[in-house]
């Protein structure tokens, strides 16, 4: 049986019934829940410069969510795991409270920004 260490992002994909995990050494694994073997289905090696943060799937997609130490948020197919789209150097949003309405606020060295369907959160380097 694979033992997995220092793990830090874990997430399901509904569509596939399977489990992605992702962490230090930056490598995303899937895990097929569906077969009784416990062992990995599949890897994308090194797929950001620091560990794996966090895992999200979409729930009628498939695709998935990746958010890295190296400040990266990637999206990868669920189907073929081919890489989307990558946004990179977040941080570099503004850190002060702005007049207008929806913008950037600075709180406890984070920034946050209102988004469609929530709030977006990132911590100052």
């Amino acid at each position: 049986a694979a033992i997995a260490r220092n793990n830090n992002g874990v997430g399901s994909n509904p569509i596939s019934k399977s489990l992605l995990s992702g962490g230090e050494e930056s490598v995303l694994v899937t895990w097929q829940l569906d077969r009784n073997d416990h062992r990995p289905s599949h890897f994308v090696s090194r797929i950001a410069q620091g560990g794996i943060i966090h895992v999200a799937c979409c729930p009628y997609s498939g695709k998935i969510v990746v958010s890295s130490l190296d400040n990266s948020i990637q999206c990868f197919s669920g189907s073929n795991y081919e890489k989307i789209w990558m946004e990179q150097g977040l941080a570099s949003a503004p850190l002060h409270q702005e007049e207008e309405e929806g913008v950037v606020v600075k709180e406890n060295g984070k920034v946050s920004a209102p988004v469609k369907g929530g709030i977006f959160l990132a911590k100052d380097p």
